[in-house]
Protein backbone atom coordinates (compact mmCIF):
# COMPACT_ATOMS: atom_id res chain seq x y z
CA UNK A 1 0.00 0.00 0.00
CA UNK A 2 2.67 2.37 0.77
CA UNK A 3 4.60 1.35 -2.55
CA UNK A 4 1.64 2.84 -4.33
CA UNK A 5 0.72 5.81 -2.68
CA UNK A 6 4.77 6.82 -3.05
CA UNK A 7 4.82 5.54 -6.34
CA UNK A 8 1.74 7.98 -7.43
CA UNK A 9 3.64 10.71 -5.47
CA UNK A 10 7.00 10.04 -7.22
CA UNK A 11 5.09 10.43 -10.79
CA UNK A 12 3.19 13.53 -9.55
CA UNK A 13 6.22 15.11 -8.81
CA UNK A 14 7.71 13.98 -12.41
CA UNK A 15 5.09 15.47 -14.15
CA UNK A 16 5.56 18.23 -12.19
CA UNK A 17 9.18 18.68 -13.05
CA UNK A 18 8.50 17.99 -16.67
CA UNK A 19 6.11 20.91 -16.75
CA UNK A 20 8.64 23.14 -14.76
CA UNK A 21 11.51 22.12 -17.40
CA UNK A 22 9.10 22.90 -20.21
CA UNK A 23 8.09 26.12 -19.54
CA UNK A 24 11.99 26.92 -18.55
CA UNK A 25 12.91 25.83 -21.52
CA UNK A 26 10.53 28.27 -23.26
CA UNK A 27 11.75 31.42 -21.87
CA UNK A 28 15.18 30.48 -22.67
CA UNK A 29 14.12 30.42 -25.99
CA UNK A 30 12.38 32.87 -25.74
CA UNK A 31 14.92 34.74 -24.23
CA UNK A 32 17.47 33.85 -27.23
CA UNK A 33 15.26 35.14 -29.53
CA UNK A 34 14.39 38.34 -27.72
CA UNK A 35 18.02 39.43 -26.47
CA UNK A 36 20.46 37.30 -27.99
CA UNK A 37 20.28 37.08 -31.15
CA UNK A 38 19.42 40.32 -32.26
CA UNK A 39 22.58 41.61 -29.98
CA UNK A 40 24.16 39.16 -31.81
CA UNK A 41 23.08 40.74 -35.36
CA UNK A 42 24.00 43.84 -33.70
CA UNK A 43 27.76 42.52 -33.01
CA UNK A 44 28.35 40.78 -36.40
CA UNK A 45 27.19 44.37 -38.06
CA UNK A 46 29.83 46.00 -36.27
CA UNK A 47 32.30 43.87 -37.01
CA UNK A 48 31.92 43.74 -40.54
CA UNK A 49 32.03 47.56 -40.84
CA UNK A 50 34.78 47.55 -39.01
CA UNK A 51 36.84 44.80 -41.65
CA UNK A 52 35.23 46.88 -44.74
CA UNK A 53 36.47 50.09 -43.38
CA UNK A 54 39.82 48.57 -42.62
CA UNK A 55 39.89 46.53 -46.39
CA UNK A 56 39.26 50.56 -47.21
CA UNK A 57 42.11 52.22 -45.44
CA UNK A 58 44.19 49.48 -46.75
CA UNK A 59 43.44 49.84 -50.24
CA UNK A 60 43.94 53.22 -49.85
CA UNK A 61 47.37 52.97 -48.72
CA UNK A 62 47.99 50.63 -50.97
CA UNK A 63 47.56 53.18 -53.62
CA UNK A 64 49.42 55.73 -51.80
CA UNK A 65 52.59 53.53 -51.56
CA UNK A 66 52.52 52.38 -55.19
CA UNK A 67 52.29 56.59 -56.73
CA UNK A 68 54.72 57.16 -54.04
CA UNK A 69 56.83 54.30 -55.71
CA UNK A 70 56.25 55.42 -59.39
Amino acid sequence: MMGWLFGSLVKQFEGAAKDVVRESSKEIANLFDDKLYPLADKLDYIAQESINHAIERSEELESKVKVDIQ
